[in-house]
Parts: structure tokens; sequence; C-alpha cells
């Protein structure tokens, strides 16, 4: 929901936390907060978003989703657990970690 000044800002300061310099990704501002809206994470009572994450694969299929409440950030070593795991095409374990057996 951040504006597109915001977010090149954040990108470009490198000292607020979680600041970064480069990413190899898109951003996109939600002035109109629908994107907020369709993936169910817009609080209509106070217009905020809450932290979602979205994982969708090549053929636009949601293959995995978690929503944090506000005062909870996101672990990114999670995130990337369970992005390698969706990549084996295989079930894996609660535990499981990149290179392991899958099941």
């Amino acid at each position: 929901m951040d504006s597109v000044y915001s977010l090149k800002a954040w990108i470009d300061s490198g000292q607020l936390a979680g600041a970064v310099k480069t990413i190899d990704y898109p951003l996109l501002a939600d002035l109109t907060k629908n994107i907020a809206r369709d993936y169910g994470v817009l609080n209509e009572h106070t217009g905020f978003a809450v932290r979602g994450t979205f994982l969708i694969n090549p053929e636009g299929v949601l293959m995995q989703y978690s929503v944090n409440s506000t005062p909870v950030g996101r672990d990114i070593d999670g995130v990337l657990r369970e992005l390698a795991a969706l990549s084996t095409g295989k079930p894996c374990a609660a535990n499981w970690r990149s290179g392991q057996a899958t099941m």
C-alpha cells in the first residue's frame, strides 16, 4: 500500500531498518488498496494491510501463503524453506531443509 515514492525512498535510503540497496524483483504500489483487498490482507476498519507472503507458481497458482498480524515480522528463512520444498514437487516434512530427502 506504499506509494512508488515511499518504495523508492526505502530502497535508496539503505538506512532504515530492513532497507536494501538492490533487489531483483519488482515492487508494487497499491494506493487503491485493491490488491490488498483481493489478497485478503486489508483491514477495512483501519485501512491498513497486514503482512502477507504469497508463493505463486509460474502458472499463476497460489501454492503457499501466510498472513502475519501487524506486530509480527516475516521469517525469510522460513519462506525460502517453503519455496525450496515446493520446488521439489514432492511432499516435505515440517522440519525439512533443502538437501534433505523428501517424503
